[in-house]
Parts: C-alpha cells; sequence; structure tokens
C-alpha cells in the first residue's frame, strides 16, 4: 500500500502535511508584486504537469490543473490576493488538498472480496449485466478531459431485470444468451459495419471525383493549346509568276540630276563697342571732426534705508519665525500671510537678504509638495518603493487621505499628512525626475523644513543644493536660511 500525493510527484513539492499555498504551487515568492513574474512561473507550471501522463491519477491531474489556473487568476489579482493572503494569515486554504491516502488509490482484486464460484463443467449463460457493463466500458468519458470541458453525462443503458437461472444441464450444445444482451451487441456491430461502409463509399466517392476533374482539366488545356497553335500560324502563300508582256519597251535608266548646292552666307564681321569715357574723379571729402567724449556721470547713490526700530525689528523676527514654523506643517496660507509682513519690514540690506533666501526656501518647499501629490495620484498597486536602504514594500492602495502597503507580506496603512522620512523619500526616489536639478531642490528644502528635521537632515539638504547647482540651478545664498536664527530684535541698537 502507498500514498498518492500530486503535489510531490508533479510539482516537486514535499508533502508535510500541510496543503501548498497558490504561491508554493507556482514557485514565487509571498512578496513578488510583478504580474509578468507571477504570470510566467504559473504558465511553467501549468505546462510542468501537462507534460506529465496522469495514468490512473487523471482525476488528480486535471483537478491540479485547475488549482494552478485558480492560483494563476488570484495571484494577478490584487484584490483577491489581499483577500487570499488574509485567510493564509488566518490559518485557512481555499482549496482542496489533492494528496490521497493508501487506502484511496490502492486496487481491489476481485478474488480477495468475492467468494469463489465453483466452476461447471456445463456452459453457463452469460448475464445482462455483465454485456451492459461492457458496453457502458466502451463510451467512458475521457479521463483526460480537463474538468471545465467535461461533456454532458451520457445517458444510461436500459438494463434489463436479472432473472435466476438454475444449474441444471442444457440439453442443446450453443451457449444460450438473453433478449437485451444479443441485441445490443448486434447494434453495436451492425452501427460499426454501417459507419466502415459509409466511409469507404466517401473515400470512393472523392477519388472518383478528383479523377474526374484532373481528365477534364486535362482535356481542356489540350484543346486549348491547339486553338492557340493554329491561330499562330500564318497561311502559306503561293507566289505567282509574273506574265510575260510581249513587244514591251525597256524602260531607259533615269538620269540623276544634279543637286544644288547651298550658297554659303557672309560671316558678318564684328564691330567694336564704343568705349565709354573715363569717369570724372570724386573729389575728396573733407575730414571729420572728433566726437567729444563724454564725462560720466557718477551715479546717485541711494538713500539711506531708515533702520528699524525695535517694535518693528520684533515683528520682523516673529514674522520669520512663523514662516519656518508653517511651511515644516505645509500651511502655505499662514507663510504667506506672514510673508506680506516681512517684505514691508525688511528695508536693510541684511534683514533683504534674509527675506530673499527665506522666500526662495517657500517656493522650493511648495514645488516639493506639488510633485508629491502628483506621485501619489499616478502611483498604482503593484509599485514597488525601496524604504531606507534595503526595505522593499509594494503599493496595495493610495487615497488621497492614505497609502496601504504590504511589507514582508503584512500591510500597514499610513496617513498621507504623517508619513515618515523614509516612506517619503522612498516616493522621491521612486516617482521624482531626479535628472533635473528642480528636483533635487525640492527633495533637499523637504529634509530642510520637515517636521523634527536634525542636523543630519540639514547637511543632507546643503548636499543636495550643492548637487543641483552642478546641475546648472542658481540658487544664490540659500544655503545660509539653515543658519538664520532670527534673534537680531534682541541686539542692542
Amino acid at each position: 500500500m502507498s500514498s498518492w500525493n500530486p503535489y510531490e510527484q508533479w510539482l516537486e513539492i514535499r508533502y508535510d502535511g500541510t496543503v501548498p499555498s497558490y504561491y508554493e504551487m507556482i514557485g514565487v515568492a509571498t512578496d513578488e508584486v510583478d504580474l509578468a513574474v507571477i504570470e510566467a512561473a504559473a504558465d511553467r507550471a501549468i505546462a510542468r504537469v501537462r507534460a506529465c501522463l496522469p495514468g490512473a491519477q487523471a482525476v488528480s491531474w486535471t483537478q491540479l490543473l485547475d488549482q494552478l489556473n485558480d492560483a494563476m487568476a488570484c495571484l494577478t489579482d490584487p484584490a483577491a490576493r489581499v483577500t487570499y493572503d488574509q485567510l493564509l494569515v488566518d490559518g485557512a486554504v481555499p482549496h482542496k488538498d489533492l494528496a490521497q491516502p493508501a487506502t484511496d488509490i490502492d486496487s481491489v482484486d476481485g478474488s480477495s472480496v468475492l467468494p469463489a464460484v465453483p466452476v461447471s463443467l456445463l456452459p453457463q449463460p452469460i448475464e445482462a449485466t455483465q454485456l451492459v457493463a461492457a458496453v457502458i466500458g466502451v463510451v467512458e468519458d475521457d479521463p483526460f478531459a480537463p474538468s471545465h470541458l467535461a461533456p454532458d453525462p451520457p445517458s444510461p443503458l436500459p438494463v434489463g431485470r436479472e432473472v435466476a437461472t438454475h444449474d441444471a444441464p442444457v440439453a442443446s450444445a450453443d451457449l444460450p444468451f438473453t433478449a437485451g444482451a444479443e441485441s445490443t451487441a448486434d447494434t453495436i456491430a451492425t452501427g460499426r459495419s454501417d459507419s466502415q461502409r459509409n466511409l469507404l463509399i466517401m473515400v470512393a466517392g472523392s477519388v472518383f471525383l478528383i479523377g474526374a476533374l484532373s481528365i477534364t482539366y486535362y482535356l481542356a488545356g489540350n484543346r486549348n493549346n491547339e486553338v492557340a497553335r493554329k491561330g499562330n500560324q500564318r497561311p502559306s502563300t503561293v507566289k505567282k509568276e509574273d506574265p510575260v508582256r510581249k513587244n514591251v519597251r525597256p524602260t531607259p535608266p533615269p538620269v540623276p540630276r544634279p543637286t544644288p548646292q547651298p550658297v554659303p552666307r557672309p560671316t558678318p564681321q564684328p564691330v567694336d563697342p564704343p568705349q565709354p569715357p573715363p569717369p570724372l574723379p570724386m573729389p575728396t571729402p573733407p575730414p571729420t571732426p572728433p566726437k567729444p567724449t563724454p564725462i560720466p556721470v557718477p551715479p546717485t547713490p541711494d538713500p539711506e534705508s531708515k533702520p528699524l526700530t525695535a517694535p518693528e525689528k520684533a515683528r520682523l523676527a516673529a514674522a520669520f519665525k512663523m514662516v519656518r514654523t508653517a511651511l515644516s506643517e505645509r500651511n502655505f496660507s499662514v507663510a504667506a500671510e506672514q510673508m506680506k509682513i516681512a517684505d514691508g519690514l525688511a528695508r536693510t540690506p541684511e534683514f533683504e537678504a534674509m527675506y530673499l533666501r527665506l522666500n526662495l526656501l517657500v517656493k522650493y518647499t511648495m514645488s516639493f509638495d506639488r510633485l508629491l501629490k502628483q506621485s501619489l495620484s499616478e502611483m498604482q498597486a503593484g509599485t514597488e518603493l525601496k524604504i531606507g536602504t534595503s526595505t522593499l514594500a509594494a503599493v496595495v492602495e493610495v487615497t488621497e487621505e492614505r497609502i496601504t502597503l504590504k511589507v514582508a507580506g503584512v500591510l500597514k496603512r499610513y496617513p498621507v499628512e504623517e508619513m515618515s522620512k523614509g516612506l517619503v523619500l522612498g516616493i522621491a526616489q521612486t516617482k521624482f525626475d531626479m535628472q533635473r536639478s528642480g528636483s533635487v531642490m525640492a527633495v533637499g528644502t523637504y529634509l530642510a523644513t520637515r517636521k523634527g528635521s536634525t542636523d543630519a537632515d540639514r547637511q543632507k539638504a546643503r548636499d543636495l543644493w550643492q548637487q543641483a547647482v552642478g546641475m546648472g540651478a542658481q540658487i544664490g545664498d540659500l544655503a545660509e536660511v539653515l543658519n538664520d536664527t532670527y534673534d537680531f530684535m534682541e541686539e542692542p541698537e
């Protein structure tokens, strides 16, 4: 006695008591998100099973092909795959275990189950049930047909009621047959004979028809060639001899007339054209007097800006700090209001330089926020993100409020406003065009203005800004904004 395991026999999956999952059947990792890889693996597994000869295990073979098709359909559908992964986590498997214990496949020998029947020296009658079973075995369904292409079940053959027989000797030497069995066998034999006869008639008719068409085509071709050959021949003409005329004077030979020679025309002699008179000499213009060199006028110096009073310095410092706080919270409306206040107070060159640096920081922060929202709206399910240096995450769903990821087989949801630094940088590295200086500047600005920015983040921002300068960006003294503390309101006048 031996057990039958189609997973181990046809897919080489070691069976240890747990039903193999769809991932194990087609041979892909549980974190694989590339649909093309999953479909290719499923096609290989299906082709591998189809190449095997099932023999007596045709039912298991067909069921295993159905499970492989279900596995490919489930793992290529994101919604169905999420449901299937949850079932695996809960310990439930939505497909049947095709492994059979030993008792399901052992062959049964009729001699070990049925009692021995005494052998009679006289011929025994053949029962109707035996002939019906033989006929049913002939028309049995094909075990290799797939389950979804199974034909309609055949209608049952009429079986006569079994009649008890006696062991009394039979006077006749011929074997007795029941009426039902004899008619069934004759019907099958007659049907086969008619089929063979019809096939022979069809073959003979086809051969005759082909021969007739060939002869007709040959005769028609010879007739056309003969007509064409006759049409090309020209009628032969008989050369008739000219009748001899009597008493005819010979015609004298023609006298050639002299051909008149053309008289050459006189060639006209070329006449030299009259020479034009020599040009009159142009009068020499008087020399132009030199233009006087203008004396440069020194530019009028700008009037000195009126220094800020202590209350004005306090308002300016508060406005600058409020802008930095609003940028960390991505509250751009508050940042715009405070920048208007600072624009009217930054009158001196020092404060004006601070204002310009901070204004440039606001613009690049708004640019990063726009690129991030655009990337989230274009992100599709199955997109792979690299978080940090080694963590890989697959995007499951993205909405305006949150993003759902699958990390190491576990679903995690993050609000868009509270995404971690690693997740935001992973999205930027995947979706931003980092070959453009503007994208590099925007990522550096995010590190410099994000809530909880550290010294390492600000140093990374400086490095990215310097990289953007090498790509052609004009940022002036933007890096100095990271050193501005806006504590000048405490300085003495």
